[in-house]
């Protein structure tokens, strides 16, 4: 799991858009190293989220991932790779953490597969050619691959109140925990 709570200017991924290099990486290896620079170098980020280790198992809890969060930086946005597959992640993207301006004290979101759009494929499988063109970033069609049309995962993102330095929120997610501060 890799991310950040952010600026309203910022865009890690959007349905509908080109994957950037960083999310492709994570879609199709789990390689997290382009996209932890850019949100390292990114002057419109607050606190990054990353998870240190990948989870191989269905029906898992990882967590506690701290962030912070305050007015100034309300999104949160995360990638995780969907493994094995061609180049399919969840996550959220531009996710407002507040309602009317305020923080909520806690939001379950459900997490779908996404094709990031730069792999051929439709197996889970992570042997794959290039898309040429690459595509765009597009939700997997859950029933043919999946079953059904419930999500893969959900995610629920606690608001932690911290004495002195704001606030601090998490978030559970089946296969993550991420916790967000407000500053």
């Amino acid at each position: 799991i890799i991310g950040a709570s952010h600026r309203e200017v910022m865009t890690i991924w959007s349905a509908g858009e080109m994957a950037i290099e960083g999310v492709e990486n994570v879609a199709e290896t789990g390689n997290r190293a382009a996209l932890e620079s850019m949100i390292d170098g990114s002057p419109n980020v607050l606190s990054k989220i990353l998870h240190p280790a990948g989870f191989a198992s269905p029906d898992v809890t990882v967590g506690p991932i701290t962030f912070d969060v305050n007015d100034e930086n309300p999104l949160v946005s995360f990638v995780t790779m969907v493994a094995p597959s061609p180049d399919w992640f969840t996550g959220v993207s531009r996710l407002d953490l507040r309602d009317n301006g305020e923080f909520v004290d806690s939001l379950t979101v459900d997490l779908f597969a996404y094709d990031a759009g730069t792999e051929d494929g439709m197996m889970f499988s992570t042997d794959n050619p290039d898309t040429d063109p690459q595509g765009v970033i597009s939700m997997v069609d859950q029933a043919a691959l999946f079953g059904g049309t419930a999500p893969i995962g959900r995610a629920t993102f606690t608001l932690i109140p911290e004495p002195t330095s704001g606030l601090m929120a998490g978030v559970a997610m089946v296969g993550a925990m991420l916790v967000r501060r407000r500053r």
